[in-house]
């Protein structure tokens, strides 16, 4: 696996995730399948050697993602020249649920493991104009690439966390439900960030047919507390100042508006559950 690029990452280089396959976009009448395109820019202000640190840092995440959610990726990552790209495995119908949990806490997971230096995120949904090769990502190509770069500038512009093309109505619904995510990240402090991760060590959604996407139970605060060796009442002090419990809450709705978007551009009937679950059973 080579290393970022180190003028072109903190610069005008890019970080690209290329998210896996889905089903047609009624927009584009393409017969060919849709891919969605995760584009990660450094956020605004990060250069120098703060970018430096942040490309290690994805360079030892990024191909433990892979274990973490394993069968999530159908080409392996590879970076390369200021960009990192991997493929989800395509989304069956009537799962597209199961494929937004996992992009959703993929993408949070690496903001969170990229703290202290912020993302900016470009999401964008388009065919491949080349072969799928699980061992070429670098190689592929595509109008999504493009739709992706340009709202990941649009997103570094702004200082937010995510922006999106290609979803046709649901591109603003998708930019504003993650950027507030990524605005209450933001004010958390290093600690904060280090217990929301522990807390939410076992993962924070969970996918099931009948009920769609639901929150997964929390690890037990007092779990957290003696693995950072911590009281039990300084873990809750301070996953309450963190707003863990809504950043959790706003993880689901923001996972249920992609899933939503993706059944939209497949042309599928709008998903079943009547709401989306918030049971922490």
């Amino acid at each position: 696996m080579s290393a970022f690029d180190r003028t072109s990452f903190g610069g005008e280089g890019a970080l690209l995730l290329e998210f896996g396959e889905f089903t047609e976009y009624p927009a584009c009448m393409a017969a060919e399948p849709l891919y969605a395109t995760l584009h990660l820019l450094p956020g605004r202000g990060v250069g120098g050697t703060e970018a430096e640190r942040l490309r290690s840092r994805l360079e030892r995440v990024l191909p433990a993602l892979d274990g973490r959610y394993p069968g999530t990726l159908a080409a392996d990552w590879r970076i390369g020249g200021g960009r990192a790209v991997a493929l989800l495995s395509p989304a069956a119908p009537g799962e597209e649920g199961r494929l937004a949990a996992r992009a959703a806490e993929m993408l949070f997971e690496l903001v969170l493991r990229a703290r202290p230096a912020p993302l900016a995120v470009g999401l964008g949904l388009g065919p491949l104009t080349s072969r799928l090769e699980r061992d070429r990502v670098l190689a592929m190509t595509g109008p999504g690439f493009d739709r992706a770069r340009r709202a990941a500038e649009e997103a570094r512009r702004g200082r937010r966390l995510l922006r999106a093309r290609g979803f046709g109505p649901a591109d603003a619904a998708l930019g504003g439900a993650f950027s507030v995510l990524g605005a209450l990240v933001a004010g958390w402090t290093l600690r904060q960030t280090q217990l929301v991760r522990g807390w939410l060590r076992d993962g924070a959604l969970d996918w099931t047919p009948e009920a769609g996407i639901v929150l997964r139970p929390p690890r037990r605060r007092r779990e957290v507390a003696a693995a950072f060796d911590l009281a039990p009442s300084t873990v809750t002090e301070a996953l309450q100042a963190a707003d863990a419990e809504p950043f959790r809450d706003g993880l689901l709705a923001a996972a249920w508006t992609l899933a939503a978007a993706l059944r939209e551009g497949a042309g599928q009937p709008p998903l079943s559950a009547s709401s989306p679950s918030t049971s922490r059973s």
